[in-house]
């Protein structure tokens, strides 16, 4: 199942490339960019729009980070959390329960196995 999905995921990312590379290739008119009254260099526009999709994706995992890190500690704490309450419970489970006499016939029983 692994290797199904690090296929899948090798497809869609070389798709992504070939994408992107013609893309650029089928827009490479020059294009010179004023970013707050200066002149930026004189880029084709495919690679002006595929740098400014790879920034936001950038800019956008870079702002998941905290939220992703929170979660991931989270997660490590309810799994400390869920050891402990294992190991108490096999240690509970492991613990004899005391001999109970029963009224009507005075034979010993468990409660508890």
């Amino acid at each position: 199942m692994q290797l199904v999905r690090k296929l899948a995921v090798l497809v869609v990312a070389a798709l992504g490339l070939l994408l992107g590379i013609w893309f650029c290739v089928e827009n490479s008119q020059p294009l010179v960019l004023k970013v707050y009254g200066f002149d930026a260099p004189e880029l084709p526009v495919g690679l002006i729009i595929t740098l400014a999709l790879l920034t936001g994706a950038l800019v956008g995992y870079v702002m998941s980070l905290p939220w992703l890190l929170r979660a991931r500690n989270r997660i490590a704490s309810l799994n400390r959390k869920l050891r402990r309450r294992d190991k108490e419970l096999d240690r509970l489970r492991g613990m004899t329960a005391p001999a109970a006499t029963n009224s009507k016939n005075g034979d010993q029983r468990r409660l508890i196995e």
